[in-house]
């Protein structure tokens, strides 16, 4: 088993186990919790902007989502300890209010893993789930656009656009995707999300691929209407994944081929494929041919 306890934690009492946050208040709690991580992103700290803050999105045995963040100090020595997908017990910890910004997940307070904090690796079964997911209409989201409300989207993934340079150099590429409800869904995926897009996507060569995009944010781009202008915006916390067997999908891929068919999602006759060492070279321009050898792009219909 896996502990991280230090020296002065060695004759501990007894911690009793519990199944779910909810019942817990504001300050330090010492009982066990089991837990799923399901994702995990680096960001700028509330309090200091030259520290970076480790965020984690956890599940407990109730099925109900919660923030966790790394505190500054101890980053070092709990981060390496934690993997995305795996179970663990956590216990020495802290609840804080969550501060009104833009969150992955509507929660009013935050896990604060702290000097104290003990984690024990869990090898037992605890009924966790695998996933969970908050998946919203394309008019939920029409809702959100300014709020801080910050949801998943998952679909068929339908076309991949060019990777286009903005300001500072930051990529962003466009999406659509088509969802259970035959509705066309648009994403924008900014900076490393490109990258993290390309890696996944160039493993999958398959027809109605279904893709699962979390934390995104409604955004409005200049338009007529919301309707038209509205896109789905990538955060630091936002996760890719391809065909996951969870279960609330299973069919996704066969309802869109009955109403449009099998089909290899299409790419753009020139990708710009940008130089991840060094973004802010020039992007060179590869023609279909040339991705097709390099297989960084291996959906090979062509619009």
């Amino acid at each position: 088993m896996n502990n991280t306890t230090s020296h002065l934690w060695t004759n501990r009492p007894f911690q009793p186990t519990y199944e779910g946050f909810g019942s817990l208040r504001f300050g330090f709690h010492w009982a066990k919790f089991p837990i799923r991580i399901l994702a995990e992103w680096d960001s700028c700290s509330l309090n200091n902007y030259y520290e970076i803050m480790t965020n984690f999105i956890l599940l407990d045995a109730q099925d109900i989502q919660y923030l966790a963040v790394i505190d500054f100090a101890e980053r070092e020595r709990i981060h390496p300890l934690l993997c995305i997908g795996l179970l663990y017990c956590i216990s020495n910890f802290r609840i804080v209010p969550a501060p009104d910004v833009a969150k992955p997940i509507d929660t009013d307070m935050i896990i604060v893993l702290s000097k104290l904090t003990i984690i024990d690796d869990l090898l037992r079964a605890c009924g966790i789930s695998r996933f969970k997911f908050n998946f919203c209409s394309w008019e939920t989201f029409g809702s959100r656009i300014g709020a801080t409300e910050i949801s998943d989207a998952c679909g068929v993934l339908k076309t991949v656009g060019n990777i286009e340079y903005r300001t500072n150099d930051i990529e962003r590429l466009d999406l659509t995707l088509i969802t259970s409800s035959m509705e066309e869904v648009h994403v924008s995926l900014w900076g490393i999300k490109t990258a993290l897009f390309e890696m996944n996507f160039a493993c999958h060569r398959h027809k109605n691929v279904v893709v699962i995009i979390t934390a995104l944010s409604p955004r409005q781009r200049r338009g007529s209407s919301v309707a038209e202008s509205m896109y789905l915006s990538s955060t630091r916390a936002t996760t890719i994944s391809f065909d996951l067997k969870y279960k609330d999908l299973a069919n996704l891929g066969q309802q869109v081929a009955e109403q449009y068919g099998e089909f290899i999602c299409s790419v753009p006759l020139e990708t710009h494929l940008g130089n991840l060492l060094n973004p802010a070279a020039t992007p060179p321009t590869s023609t279909l041919g040339e991705i097709l050898e390099t297989k960084l792009w291996v959906h090979q219909r062509v619009i």
